[in-house]
């Protein structure tokens, strides 16, 4: 299920009481495509940013084990038409997300749920606690 907010302001949603607008931004252009699909009114929504996105972490983590000790390596992320697929230490894990709002990404697999949140004016996803930004593949 996606969710669609039509707006005719674009404000800055980084955080609460911020009275930036959008003009210009990621929102505005994502909007603008929007509204070119849709012929009507500008629909803005996380799902159509992150779908089809791939996010690797700030910082490298965990990434395995050698015979020298830890390996540190980036984890990704990737996004695509509502199932994610997460690289992290040696694991891969697999699941489908759906969003709420611009912020809040819930991602379900059979092991856990993962709230997430997602700057779209940084392309910064934080998720499980960790710093992603969108990469190009």
């Amino acid at each position: 299920m996606f969710f669609c907010l039509a707006i005719s302001i674009l404000t800055c949603i980084c955080h609460p009481g911020c009275a930036q607008t959008a003009k210009g931004t990621f929102l505005e252009e994502q909007a603008s495509e929007n509204q070119a699909m849709s012929g009507t009114s500008k629909y803005v929504d996380a799902e159509n940013a992150i779908n089809g996105a791939m996010f690797r972490s700030v910082k490298k983590w965990e990434s395995g084990l050698s015979l020298n000790g830890v390996v540190l390596g980036y984890w990704t992320i990737k996004f695509d038409n509502g199932m994610y697929s997460w690289v992290y230490s040696d694991v891969e894990s697999t699941g489908s997300y759906s969003c709420k709002g611009w912020n809040i990404i819930v991602a379900g697999s059979s092991q856990s749920k993962i709230h997430a949140e997602y700057n779209p004016h940084e392309n910064l996803l934080i998720w499980d606690g960790k710093k992603y930004k969108r990469i190009e593949e």
